[in-house]
C-alpha cells in the first residue's frame, strides 16, 4: 500500500508545480533568469573544459614531437662522432705498423751515429708521414722514440709541444692508445690520436705481457675543420638549435666544442660538476635522456642526451622552448579567440531565447499542466478560498458522475458524504488561512458522496497554492475502496495466521538491539505461560524464563549471531510461571545495518514437547527393535553356518555314492560287456548319465550358493575385454561352428572382475548354446542408451532358439528350464547365478525373445 500511497502527494507536487509556472507566482521571473545564466554558465565551463583538454592535449603532442626530433638528431651525431672517431683511431693504428716506421726505429736505434740524425730509413719515413697529413688532412704526424724523443715528424707540421711530449711518454709506458683534446678555445682545440709502435706489429692482438714498445706515432687533427663541423652543423635550420660537446676535467664539466650563443674566440665555457646544467651531468653519467631543462645561459631548453663511448664525452642537443612551442602559442591565441566568439555567440543566443521563445514555452507549459491534470489517476480539483470548485479534471467526472460543467462554481463539500464535511470543512479553512501549512499529517479519508447519492471511501489530500487571486486549494482525491478491501482482507490474514499459530504451537518474536526491547506474538505469550501482552519483554527477561541447564546453550547461540550473523535453530527447555516445564525449538535470524552493525533480531519458538515425547517412545522402540535385529542376526549367522556345513556335507557325502554309482557302472560296461545285451548296457550308460547329471546339479547349487556369499572387491572392469576372452574360449571348443561374433569397444564398469567374468561367461555360454541349431549363427554383445535414472543397458543378443515370453518369469529361476533336456543340456542354473550377480551390483536383469528367432538379455550395474 506504501507505493500507492506515495502517488497521490506525488501527483498534488506535480500538478502544483505546473499550476505556479502556469498562473505566475512571484519569483517565475527570477528563477527563469536563474535559468539561463545557468545555462550560459555550463556553456562557457563546456567550452572552458573542452579548450583546456584540447590545448593540454596538442601541448602534449608538440612536445612530444620535439623530444623526438631532438633524439633524432642526438642519435644521428653522436653516431656521427663515434664514427669519425673509430675511423681516425683506427687509422692511426693501421700507421703504426707500417713497415717503413718499423723500419726506419730499427734503423734508428742500431745506428752508431747520433741519435735522431736522419738515415735514408728516416727520409723514407718522412715521405710517408708527408703523405698521410695530406690525404687525412693531418695538422701534423709525429714518431717519437721510447724515451718520448722526436724521430720524425710530417713537413709543415705544428710543433712537438711539451703536452705531446707529455701524451707520448704516457703511451710508452702503458702501452695503451689515447685520444686527447689539446687548447682551451674552440676555435683552436686540436684532438690527437696515439698509439704505441712495437716491434711487431698488433700489439692489441697478443697474448701474454706485451714488449717494450719501440716509440709512438701520434696523429693530430684540427678538431675545428674536422670534428666541430660534423657537430654543429644543422640539417634543419633554427634560431636556437645546437649540438655540444661536453667532457670532464677534474671536478668541472667543460663544453669544448663550439657554442651559438658565446661569442668565437671566447674560452671553453667551465662550471663546477654540482652546479653544471643538467643534461650536461646526464650526458657524461651516460643517461640517454629526452627532458626540459635549462642550458649554460639559463634558458629553458628542450634536450636530448648521449654519450661517446670511445672517449667518456658527452653530447647534449638542445632547442629553446620558447622557438619550440612557437606554432603551438600561435595556434592556442587562435582558439581562444575562436572560444570567445563562440562564448559571445552563446550569450546572444540565450538572450534571443530569453525574450523571443519564453511567452511560447510558457504556453506550452500550460498545455503540459492541462494534459498532466487530466491524465492524473486521482480526482483533481482546485477550489478557491471560499471552497467552490473552479477547476476539476476528467477523472473527477468519472469518479463522482457529475459533468465537469456542473461542478464549477459549487462548493467542494458536495462531494463528500454527510457525516465527513463537518471534518472536511476544518482541514480546508486550516489549509487556507495559513498558506505555509503543508501537508505534513495524515491523508484525510472520509467518504465520498457521488451524484446518484451512493458513497465510498476515499483518501484526500490538501495543498495550498498561492495566486494572483489569492490562496486556492488543490485537493487529490482517491477511491480507496480497493485498499480497504485489501485491508480487511489482510486483518482476516492475520487473525487466520494467529489461529494456524495457537494450533501449532508456534509463536514469533522480535527484538530491538539497540533499545532491548522484545515483541512477542500471543502464542508467544501463552506457550511461556503468560497473558498475550501482559509484560514488556527484554533479553533478561527472556533468559529468566530459560531452564538453568540451558542458558548457556541459548546465550552461545545468541551471541555467534549477533558477532558473526550466524542463524540459530536450537532446542532447549522453558520454565512457565506456574512451575510446569517444557521443551520449545527456537529459530533466529540478526539483521545488521550499514558496517554490520545488528540492530534487529527475528525469530520463532514453536512448543515441541509432545513432539520430544514421541521421539523418546521412538528411540525406546527402536532400541528394542534393534536387539531384535543383533538376536535375529545372531540366530541367521548360525543358520548360514549351519547351511554352510550341511552343503558341504552334502556335496561330500552325495558325491560320493554317484563316484560309486558311476565307476561301478563304468567297470560293468568295460569288464562285463559280453555277459549283458544290448538293453542292458543302455540301462547302465542311463545309470551312469543320472548319477553325472546329478554331480553337475550338486556343483551348481553349491556354486549358486558361494555367489551370495562371496565377499565383493570393486574396481574398473573392461567388460568388453572380458566378452573377447571368453568368446575366444568358447571358439576354440568348437572351431568348426560358423557364427558372427559381434563385441561393442569402451563397456567399462565398476564391479567385482571375478563374479562379472561368471555372469558375462553364463549369458555368452547360454547364446553359444542355444544358436547351435542355426546355419549362420550370431551373437552381439553391446550397449544401448541409458535408463531414465542415468544407468547404462548393457545386453547379450543372439538369433538362436529364443523362448515365449508367457514363460519369462521362469527364466531366472534356478533349474528352471524352457527346452528339453534332449534338444539343449543344462541344469538351469546358468542365468539363476548371472541374475544374483547382477542383483549383487545392484543392478537388475531382463529378457526378451521370440520362438525360433532369438533371445536378448539385457541387465544394468
Amino acid at each position: 500500500m506504501k507505493p500507492i500511497r506515495m502517488l497521490v502527494p506525488f501527483s498534488v507536487r506535480a500538478v502544483k508545480s505546473f499550476a505556479q509556472r502556469l498562473i505566475g507566482r512571484r519569483g517565475l521571473h527570477a528563477g527563469e533568469s536563474r535559468a539561463y545564466i545557468l545555462a550560459f554558465a555550463l556553456g562557457v565551463v563546456t567550452l572552458g573544459g573542452f579548450l583546456a583538454y584540447q590545448t593540454a592535449s596538442s601541448y602534449r603532442k608538440e612536445m612530444d614531437n620535439w623530444k623526438a626530433r631532438q633524439s633524432s638528431v642526438a642519435d644521428d651525431r653522436a653516431q656521427m662522432v663515434s664514427a669519425w672517431l673509430n675511423e681516425r683511431q683506427a687509422s692511426a693504428e693501421l700507421s703504426s705498423t707500417r713497415p717503413s716506421l718499423l723500419a726506419a726505429l730499427r734503423a734508428y736505434y742500431s745506428s752508431a751515429r747520433h741519435p735522431g740524425r736522419p738515415t735514408g730509413e728516416l727520409a723514407s719515413l718522412v715521405e710517408v708521414l708527408d703523405q698521410m697529413a695530406k690525404v687525412y688532412g693531418y695538422a701534423g704526424v709525429f714518431v717519437v722514440d721510447c724515451e718520448a724523443r722526436l724521430v720524425a715528424q710530417s713537413n709543415d707540421s705544428l710543433a712537438l709541444t711539451p703536452i705531446l711530449g707529455e701524451i707520448s711518454a704516457n703511451v710508452i709506458r702503458t702501452g695503451a692508445t689515447r685520444i686527447d683534446l689539446l687548447g682551451n678555445v674552440p676555435s683552436g682545440m686540436l684532438i690527437s690520436f696515439s698509439v704505441p709502435v712495437f716491434p711487431e706489429a698488433g700489439p692489441a692482438a697478443a697474448s701474454g705481457p706485451p714488449t717494450k714498445p719501440l716509440g709512438a706515432a701520434l696523429l693530430v687533427l684540427d678538431a675545428t675543420r674536422t670534428l666541430f663541423p660534423l657537430v654543429t652543423r644543422e640539417s634543419v635550420p633554427t634560431r636556437s638549435g645546437e649540438t655540444v660537446l661536453v667532457r670532464r676535467e677534474g671536478n668541472d664539466i667543460v663544453f669544448f666544442s663550439p657554442l651559438r650563443h658565446v661569442r668565437a674566440g671566447s674560452p671553453n665555457l667551465r662550471f663546477p660538476l654540482p652546479s653544471a646544467p643538467f643534461p650536461a651531468r646526464a650526458a657524461l653519467e651516460g643517461h640517454e635522456a629526452s627532458v626540459e631543462a635549462t642550458d649554460y645561459r639559463g634558458v629553458p631548453v628542450l634536450t636530448a642526451t648521449r654519450h661517446i663511448p670511445l672517449t667518456g664525452w658527452g653530447l647534449v642537443r638542445k632547442i629553446d622552448r620558447a622557438e619550440a612551442l612557437e606554432d603551438f602559442q600561435r595556434m592556442a591565441i587562435v582558439e581562444g579567440l575562436a572560444a570567445g566568439l563562440l562564448v559571445l555567440l552563446l550569450g546572444g543566443i540565450l538572450a534571443f531565447h530569453r525574450r523571443h521563445v519564453l511567452t511560447r514555452v510558457l504556453r506550452q507549459e500550460g498545455e503540459r499542466f492541462r494534459s498532466l491534470l487530466e491524465s492524473a489517476p486521482d480526482s483533481m480539483v482546485v477550489a478557491d478560498s471560499q471552497g467552490r470548485i473552479v477547476l476539476a479534471n476528467l477523472q473527477t467526472e468519472r469518479q463522482f458522475g457529475y459533468p465537469r460543467a456542473e461542478l464549477l462554481g459549487q462548493s467542494i463539500e458536495a462531494l463528500m458524504a454527510e457525516p465527513s464535511r463537518a471534518e472536511y470543512r476544518e482541514r480546508f479553512h486550516r489549509h487556507s488561512s495559513n498558506f505555509s501549512y503543508q501537508h505534513s499529517g495524515p491523508c484525510m479519508t472520509p467518504l465520498g458522496r457521488r451524484k446518484d447519492a451512493s458513497e465510498f471511501p476515499i483518501e484526500v489530500l490538501m495543498t495550498p497554492l498561492e495566486s494572483p487571486e489569492g490562496i486556492l486549494l488543490i485537493s487529490a482525491i482517491r477511491d480507496i475502496t480497493v485498499r480497504k478491501q485489501a485491508e480487511e482482507m489482510l486483518r482476516k490474514s492475520e487473525a487466520s495466521l494467529e489461529e494456524a499459530q495457537r494450533m501449532a504451537h508456534l509463536g514469533n518474536w522480535e527484538w530491538d538491539v539497540v533499545s532491548d526491547r522484545a515483541w512477542w506474538s500471543d502464542e508467544m505469550c501463552r506457550i511461556f505461560g503468560l497473558n498475550p501482552g501482559s509484560s514488556t519483554h527484554t533479553l533478561e527477561s527472556s533468559m529468566n524464563c530459560m531452564h538453568s541447564e540451558d542458558r548457556a546453550l541459548v546465550e552461545n547461540a545468541l551471541k555467534e549471531a549477533l558477532e558473526g550473523g550466524k542463524p540459530y535453530n536450537i532446542d532447549y527447555r522453558i520454565i512457565r510461571p506456574d512451575g510446569s516445564e517444557r521443551v520449545v525449538h527456537g529459530q533466529g535470524e540478526i539483521l545488521f545495518a550499514e558496517g554490520h552493525k545488528p540492530v534487529r533480531m527475528v525469530g520463532t519458538v514453536q512448543d515441541i514437547t509432545e513432539r520430544k515425547q514421541a521421539e523418546e517412545e521412538i528411540r525406546r522402540l527402536n532400541a528394542e527393535l534393534e536387539q531384535r535385529v543383533i538376536e535375529r542376526t545372531t540366530e541367521l549367522a548360525a543358520a548360514n553356518r549351519e547351511l554352510e556345513a550341511f552343503a558341504y556335507s552334502v556335496s561330500h557325502d552325495l558325491r560320493a555314492p554317484l563316484r560309486a554309482i558311476d565307476g561301478f557302472g563304468q567297470v560293468l560296461l568295460e569288464d562285463y560287456r559280453e555277459k549283458l545285451d544290448a538293453e542292458g548296457q543302455g540301462y547302465l550308460r542311463r545309470v551312469r548319465a543320472a548319477s553325472q547329471r546329478m554331480a553337475q546339479l550338486i556343483d551348481d547349487m553349491l556354486s549358486l550358493s558361494r555367489i551370495t556369499r562371496q565377499e565383493m572387491l570393486r574396481e574398473p572392469v573392461d567388460l568388453s575385454a572380458l566378452a573377447r576372452s571368453i568368446a575366444s574360449r568358447l571358439q576354440a571348443q568348437q572351431p568348426e561352428r560358423n557364427l558372427e561374433l559381434m563385441i561393442a569397444d569402451d563397456a567399462v564398469v565398476e564391479g567385482d572382475r571375478r563374479l562379472l567374468e561368471v555372469m558375462l561367461e553364463n549369458l555368452l555360454s547360454n547364446a553359444w548354446k542355444f544358436t547351435r541349431k542355426q546355419p549362420h549363427a550370431r551373437i552381439e554383445f553391446g550397449k544401448e542408451c541409458t535408463e531414465g535414472d542415468g544407468k547404462a543397458v548393457y545386453f547379450v543378443r543372439d538369433n538362436g532358439a529364443g523362448f515365449d515370453m508367457a514363460y519369462a518369469d521362469k527364466l531366472f529361476g534356478a533349474f528352471q528350464r524352457l527346452h528339453a533336456q534332449g534338444d539343449f543340456e543344462g541344469t538351469g542354473v546358468g542365468l539363476a547365478t548371472a541374475q544374483r550377480i547382477i542383483h549383487r551390483h545392484g543392478g537388475r536383469i531382463w529378457a526378451r525373445g521370440e520362438v525360433d528367432k532369438g533371445a536378448t538379455f539385457y541387465f544394468t550395474l
